[in-house]
């Protein structure tokens, strides 16, 4: 199984990779992604992050635009990820009850553990189509409780990290998933097996008692006989 993580940033209005400097690039991005109808399940709230499934998009992109630390033109705002696998790998994933929403917020979890700070994200998952794969948008500074705001910067073991997250969420389930058909395939063995018992039995009983009327029949014929 591969999964694929995509991490860049804006700068100045220019794209570098999938980080942001101009905020108005991220409010269309932010548009892009979430209302592309044609890859999304029309019944889905379109944004979730880590608290909600119909997270405020708007409420996010204000949290960008109006915090003091990234007022500066030069100053990186967001930064844009792409999480994808194969879309095999994803039914099977799927296949345990769980999504995207389920493989993001492990993921970015462990990446706040790990980078020791609380970080503020969007995402939307288009998983209706050939090509599962889900957009992430996270504030370029950190929330905090305490002190400061920190600066945030994806760096090469970053995205190794967030991959091992994505693939260590993506493999247990599907270990799970692959286990529970194996438990059905050994239940429906085991009634396979009790159910041809049970037949055989009860074509080995029909045909004693066959067996025995038979005999009764030529017991009755050899009385008439005498």
């Amino acid at each position: 199984m591969t999964v694929f993580v995509k991490v860049g940033s804006y700068y100045q209005g220019k794209y570098y990779g999938d980080s942001v400097k101009n905020k108005e690039k991220i409010k269309s991005h932010l548009k892009y992604i979430g209302f592309r109808s044609r890859e999304r399940d029309p019944n889905d709230k379109v944004f979730f992050d880590k608290h909600s499934l119909s997270a405020d998009w708007l409420a996010f992109y204000n949290r960008i635009d109006t915090h003091p630390a990234l007022q500066h033109s030069k100053t990186v705002k967001a930064h844009k990820i792409i999480f994808s696998l194969r879309q095999q790998d994803y039914l099977e994933y799927k296949a345990s009850g769980r999504d995207y929403v389920h493989i993001i917020r492990r993921v970015m979890e462990d990446l706040e553990r790990k980078k020791g700070v609380e970080l503020d994200w969007i995402a939307v998952k288009h998983d209706q189509n050939h090509h599962p794969h889900c957009h992430v948008v996270v504030r370029a500074v950190s929330d905090s409780t305490n002190g400061p705001s920190k600066r945030i910067y994806f760096r090469k073991e970053d995205i190794a990290e967030m991959k091992r997250s994505f693939e260590y969420e993506v493999e247990l389930h599907r270990v799970q998933t692959r286990s529970k058909i194996r438990e059905w395939e050994r239940m429906e063995s085991h009634f396979v097996r009790d159910l041809f018992q049970d037949f055989t039995r009860s074509i080995e009983q029909k045909a004693k008692e066959i067996e025995k009327e038979k005999e009764r029949e030529r017991e009755r014929s050899r009385r008439r006989g005498r």
